[in-house]
């Protein structure tokens, strides 16, 4: 239900990509589509009428920030959406504020772009053409990045990436400062700032990241929780319900995994 676009060579450092939705192509008139934990923030334009966000009618473009527990969205065949989806930590090179004051929050545009907001709001809606949205998008952030933070977010990136190669081992967290040659509390403090979250947070959430992955891929390992740093299956059970909002059983029975499966949205 959604189409994809990829960011200009400049920016793909810090935007995952841009994205339309298509609900018009539903069959039942309506789409509902549950979005997990993650670390990707997501700018969503809201184009035309209201969709619902949980049991929320939301009804202005949002900033949905890195979100540590489900959200369930519904929509309508004739809303109309554009995104902006951004890397995880790069947010807060584009934000006045820490990432720690937004985690878990969807909240107004203008709180992370400030005054400048509105007409750029305002130039993504009048536009007709997905091209021109991304033109728009692409000559807004190339303006709005904070360079001053870029040398901090150069190694946020190398202590993320670290927690993606080893967030399955026992001892990822205890070895990240010595490894990375930094004290416990500088990562925690990028963590924090650049995340919203500790590392141990987020190296729970780079793991079922990891299982919640490998569950779509029918990869045979997923059968075995251990493989991702799992105690048993019952700590996976109870992890996976923590950050997909569901069993795991009641997921794959559900249109949800169907709906990921077909589109690899997940």
């Amino acid at each position: 239900m959604y189409l994809l676009y990829p960011p200009s060579p400049d920016l793909s450092a810090y935007i995952d990509c841009y994205w339309e939705s298509c609900f018009h192509e539903a069959e039942t008139g309506t789409y509902e589509e549950l979005y997990v934990a993650q670390c990707n923030p997501n700018l969503i334009f809201n184009l035309t009428e209201n969709y619902r966000h949980n049991d929320i009618q939301q009804n202005k473009s949002v900033a949905v920030t890195i979100n540590t527990s489900a959200i369930q969205f519904q929509h309508n065949s004739t809303n109309k959406l554009f995104g902006i989806r951004f890397k995880a930590g790069s947010l807060r090179l584009f934000s006045a504020v820490g990432m720690h004051e937004l985690t878990d929050n969807m909240i107004g545009i203008s709180d992370i772009f400030g005054d400048k907001t509105q007409d750029f709001e305002h130039q993504i809606q009048c536009c007709q053409i997905t091209a021109q949205r991304i033109a728009i998008a692409e000559e807004f952030l190339s303006k709005s990045i904070k360079h001053h933070h870029l040398e901090k977010f150069d190694l946020t990136l190398r202590l993320q990436n670290y927690l993606y190669q080893n967030c399955c081992a026992e001892d990822c967290i205890s070895q990240l400062p010595q490894k990375m040659l930094i004290t416990q509390r500088t990562a925690d403090r990028y963590f924090q700032e650049f995340f919203g979250l500790s590392p141990k947070k987020m190296s729970r959430l780079l793991r079922f990241e990891h299982a919640f992955t490998a569950l779509h891929h029918a990869h045979l390992d997923h059968k075995d929780p251990t493989t991702f740093g799992y105690y048993d299956a019952a700590h996976y059970s109870k992890e996976f319900k923590t950050f997909a909002g569901l069993t795991m059983q009641d997921y794959v029975t559900s249109p949800f995994f169907i709906q990921n499966l077909q589109s690899e949205h997940f």
